[in-house]
């Protein structure tokens, strides 16, 4: 996937992009309707590399205090910097960006002034970055991500280049990829062979679903198959 070049390339090609004067993309912004699973494919590409995750979102930097907001934000950017001033590869990750950096010339102050604090801590460690790589120092790599559902609600400079530059949209899964989700949602669930035999005639009554839709579907099945078990009726999906 582009995450996953974007987290191992600066290191891998590391000469060649001196030799080359190439500048990473510093960030990417996921765009798409809910449950499309943008949260799922960061986390699954922090796994996959080895990188951590440091999540921004509105449940955990809200708070109702003065400046309580502001005071988590910069622990979260503080705690990722240490992280990749240590070598380690860090994806920095804002759910629901809209939400937490929505366009100024629609919000009011409180809004207006975490955006701001926002983008001062983002060119802040990108230049940190930057400034290590470029005098030999050790770094590890820093991502930018950020999810929403709708885009041009959030602050337009956030998109700018430096910070969240790339912009990729996730779309409603189509059959082959409805497929893949039920595959890996069922995969340790017992299945008739009725089931496991016709996950393409599954995933074409799925059509319409989210992939969050498709687990919540499986998760389900799960419970009746454990259910019919307790009754003695067998433990599978049927």
């Amino acid at each position: 996937s582009y995450l996953r070049k974007l987290l191992l390339w600066p290191e891998e090609f590391k000469e060649a992009g001196e030799r080359l004067g190439v500048t990473w993309p510093t960030g990417l912004l996921l765009f798409g309707p809910p449950g499309t699973g943008k949260s799922v494919v960061v986390g699954a590409a922090c796994r996959e590399v080895g990188a951590h995750l440091c999540t921004l979102s509105p449940s955990s930097v809200f708070g109702s205090f003065v400046g309580e907001s502001e005071k988590k934000v910069r622990d979260i950017f503080e705690a990722a910097d240490d992280l990749v001033e240590s070598g380690k590869s860090v994806v920095l990750f804002f759910d629901e960006i809209d939400v937490l950096c929505p366009r100024r010339d629609r919000s009011g102050p409180f809004e207006c002034r975490l955006v701001a604090q926002i983008l001062t801590l983002m060119d802040t460690s990108i230049a940190k970055v930057v400034y290590n790589r470029k005098i030999g120092k050790r770094t590890g790599v820093l991502l930018l991500v950020g999810a929403t559902s709708n885009q041009n609600a959030v602050d337009p400079a956030i998109r700018r280049p430096g910070r969240m530059e790339k912009e990729i949209g996730l779309a409603m899964p189509d059959e082959e990829e409805r497929v893949d989700i039920l595959r890996i949602y069922l995969k340790k669930i017992p299945m008739s062979d009725e089931v496991s035999g016709n996950m393409a005639g599954l995933a074409a009554l799925c059509s319409g679903f989210t992939g969050a839709d498709i687990a919540v579907l499986c998760h389900e099945a799960a419970l009746v198959a454990m259910e019919r078990e307790g009754e003695g009726e067998g433990g599978e999906v049927q």
